[in-house]
């Protein structure tokens, strides 16, 4: 049969339908196989995005093309050096409050010319990204480079680590160099008004603000067992006595409801680092270490010579009983009891009898020399009024042991000449029997 060239046409549009019918219905064919092995297939929408792969390897860089700087002067793959990384790194603080323990241990890390600060944990590794390897332009970065540090404690020294880790094209490590720097915090000291935390800044003023003393000697001699012996004063509010601390070196304080107080909490804390005639040295950090603060606080109560000469405050001792005497005290007649007190102000000397008025000695509101009576003691061939005198700060004491005056009577007759005896004059005392349980005697007290 001879075919034109219109029915070849027909023939070949024919035989194309019949290719395009045949692949259709296998395309048919195999989607409902998938449809019925996996059912319905998902909503594009409810298909999550890929998780995002955190690298954790050292990513490929091709040595060749790693600007090295003059660190790639002579050298090969194996041989590549870690640059001075110590050099841009600035170690601004770290915890070093006395209770800091591996878990919460930190750092506060920066680079020279930069403003950024990265706090992180004993051997956590930071990434450092850089364009030149051996210039100071580094960064921290939030992925793997080839170059990274780490901070860790040992001997009391913070020693960082910095790694240099460079793979090929299979993921096997070319270059792997480590070099250990010592690190020193910068330590700068700030104002309470530079301070960042709001508490740590409230817990100094109200230290800064506080009325600092000396170890009170009248404890020393008087109590020996109680616990403020040998202690420091500090008072947290002038006005009010009840505000007192007694601090001695590596003593704890805590701030709590505004205030500063001994009972231990979490949060900012202080510690007495150091002491002195002139100061208190007292550490503060708040909860988590890194900001800090040093303070001096001065000691306002200072130690200072008495302001009279004693051979003419205390004069005329004489004994009138096992344990009284009868005096002059400023140019007052006075009768003192073992035990007595009596302090000297710009009014003049007072004998404390009342509750009140030693309290008020006691917690540094009734300010002045002050004398106390300890006993009458044998020395010798004669007797002596025995007792302590403090100053005004009560830091310093000196004992004293100040003889009897002998009596007129007694220095008329060794006195006295042969051919005539002088009758001395009496002493208002003399006739006092001083034994009487009966007796009222004016002690010569004043008020202020």
């Amino acid at each position: 049969m001879k075919l034109n060239k219109s029915s070849f046409f027909e023939m070949s549009k024919l035989f194309n339908r019949s290719i395009v019918f045949v692949s259709l219905t296998l395309i048919a064919a195999s989607v409902y196989l998938i449809y019925a092995c996996l059912g319905p297939l998902p909503n594009i929408a409810d298909v999550a995005p890929p998780k995002e792969v955190i690298q954790t390897s050292p990513p490929y860089i091709d040595v060749k093309e790693l600007d090295l700087g003059a660190l790639s002067l002579n050298r090969n793959e194996n041989e590549i050096p870690i640059p001075d990384v110590h050099k841009h790194i600035l170690l601004y603080s770290m915890n070093d409050r006395y209770d800091a323990k591996s878990e919460n241990q930190c750092f506060l890390i920066g680079i020279k010319g930069s403003s950024i600060r990265k706090t992180i944990s004993p051997k956590e590794r930071v990434f450092l990204g850089f364009k030149d390897i051996n210039s100071g332009k580094l960064r921290f970065d939030d992925i793997p480079s080839p170059i990274w540090l780490r901070l860790d404690m040992k001997n009391g020294d913070v020693i960082m680590e910095v790694g240099l880790d460079i793979v090929d094209e299979m993921g096997e490590k070319v270059v792997q160099n480590r070099r250990y720097f010592k690190l020193t915090a910068l330590n700068r000291n700030p104002q309470i008004h530079e301070i960042q935390d709001p508490t740590l800044a409230k817990f100094a003023t109200a230290l800064e603000c506080a009325f600092c003393s000396c170890p009170d000697q009248l404890y020393e001699i008087y109590a020996p067992d109680d616990e403020k012996r040998g202690k420091f004063r500090i008072q947290l509010d002038p006005q009010n006595p009840k505000s007192v601390i007694f601090v001695n070196l590596n003593s704890r304080l805590f701030f709590e409801n505004e205030s500063v107080v001994e009972n231990q909490c979490l949060g900012a804390i202080a510690q007495v680092v150091s002491l002195s005639s002139d100061f208190i040295g007292i550490k503060v950090w708040n909860a988590s270490g890194l900001e800090k603060v040093s303070l001096n606080l001065p000691i306002y109560n200072k130690a200072e010579e008495v302001s009279f000469n004693i051979d003419e405050a205390i004069k005329r001792v004489r004994k009138r009983t096992t344990s009284s005497v009868s005096c002059l005290l400023g140019n007052k007649n006075t009768y003192l009891k073992k035990g007595d007190w009596a302090i000297h102000t710009k009014m003049g000397w007072k004998v404390l009898k009342k509750t009140h008025d030693l309290v008020e000695v006691i917690n540094h509101n009734l300010v002045g020399e002050l004398f106390v009576f300890d006993r009458i003691e044998k020395v010798g061939d004669s007797s002596k009024l025995v007792g302590h005198l403090f100053d005004k700060s009560r830091s310093n004491v000196k004992q004293l042991y100040i003889p009897f005056a002998k009596s007129q009577r007694k220095a008329a007759r060794e006195n006295k000449s042969e051919d005539k005896l002088s009758e001395p004059p009496r002493d208002e005392f003399d006739d006092i029997d001083f034994d009487d349980p009966n007796m009222e005697f004016d002690y010569f007290d004043f008020d202020f």
